[in-house]
């Protein structure tokens, strides 16, 4: 069985995409994206997100009552279009996945379906501090996302929980 992990982990990709052209960011696209949720994750998000649902699924087992790993997905767009990516991501290799409470990784569209005890993949681009488990926010390469991992890391700090940065070197 691997180590557990720290109350809030943050996996920072190393490099650097331009910044957003947009002037409003109410309208900019989410940072974890390179343009519209249609387009897919960030490329080197989706790497990062593959290596951390195959690492979780090392702790799982068929008889295991809950998910290993759930993903918070900040639209239903979003949980389609990662549901799709989990079942393209690997021709030698499936990640299974679901919407149910037995799914070894669990996609979300809110945090009331979640359960304790199951570490949460924050992709959903808002805050989630007051959720009381543990937490995993992934900061892409881009400017928009670098300045939402801040705003996210004040916050979780403020209520009193301590983030581990780890950083993750291109591949």
């Amino acid at each position: 069985m691997s180590q557990p992990l720290p109350d809030i982990v943050y996996y920072v990709l190393d490099g650097e995409t331009p910044p957003s052209t947009s002037s409003d960011s109410a309208s900019a696209p989410n940072p974890l994206t390179p343009t519209t949720i249609t387009a897919g994750l960030h490329p080197e998000v989706s790497k990062t997100l593959h290596r951390l649902c195959r690492k979780a699924l090392k702790d799982w087992h068929p008889t295991t009552p809950q998910p290993v790993l759930q993903i918070l997905c900040g639209s239903a767009e979003m949980l389609a279009a990662l549901d799709t990516a989990l079942w393209e991501a690997d021709p030698t290799g499936f990640l299974p996945h679901g919407e149910t409470r037995t799914d070894p990784i669990r996609l979300l569209v809110s945090l009331e379906a979640t359960v304790l005890g199951s570490p949460l993949l924050n992709l959903s681009g808002k805050s989630i501090a007051h959720w009381p488990g543990k937490i995993l926010e992934i900061v892409a390469p881009t400017h928009e996302s670098k300045q939402l991992g801040r705003t996210h890391f004040a916050e979780y700090s403020a209520a009193g929980r301590k983030p581990l940065v780890y950083p993750i070197k291109r591949s």
